[in-house]
């Protein structure tokens, strides 16, 4: 008896969730999480829906609720590694992201993502020059890797302009 009601609830959720009505899902999915069966998926939805109201930390919680049962999957620590990049950690991304990288997944997303973390450190007053430097070295040697394994990439355009800016008249 009590195990349908835990039904309906994930039931309701997933009808909410259907027409974006995210606000009345969430409760519901955290009711629903609380039998066994319903909480891994129950806590995937609450991070979807986290996603969809900016909402990193709650998100990157869900994600690494999820990350205890799967260890090795990458979609999401893709994800953690989002959330640390919009919550502002962007070392923390950066690393994860690397990390990923260097395991060999060298997807076209985890690419630009380094490059676009890395290149927004040379924005950042706090870094001397030669701090900067390192991070735009380190962001075009990426870039030569998107540029060779993706030449077809939508960002390359923006990040060319960003090693060589075009040079302005006076």
């Amino acid at each position: 008896m009590v195990e349908n009601l835990y039904t309906e609830y994930f039931n309701l959720a997933e009808t909410y969730m259907e027409l974006q009505k995210y606000d009345k899902a969430l409760p519901l999915y955290k009711t629903a999480s609380e039998v066994e069966d319903y909480y891994w998926i129950s806590t995937y939805r609450m991070s979807k829906i986290y996603l969809s109201q900016n909402n990193w930390s709650k998100a990157m919680e869900c994600y690494q609720e999820l990350l205890k049962r799967d260890l090795d999957n990458t979609n999401l620590k893709e994800s953690i590694a989002y959330c640390y990049a919009m919550n502002g950690n962007r070392e923390k991304a950066l690393s994860i992201y690397e990390e990923l990288f260097n395991s060999g997944n060298t997807s076209e997303d985890i690419l630009s993502n380094i490059i676009s973390i890395n290149t927004s450190f040379l924005k950042d007053e706090k870094l001397s020059d030669d701090e900067k430097q390192v991070f735009k070295e380190t962001a075009q040697r990426y870039f030569e890797e998107l540029k060779e394994m993706y030449p077809e990439n939508k960002n390359i355009p923006s990040f060319e302009t960003i090693f060589n800016p075009p040079e302005q008249t006076s």
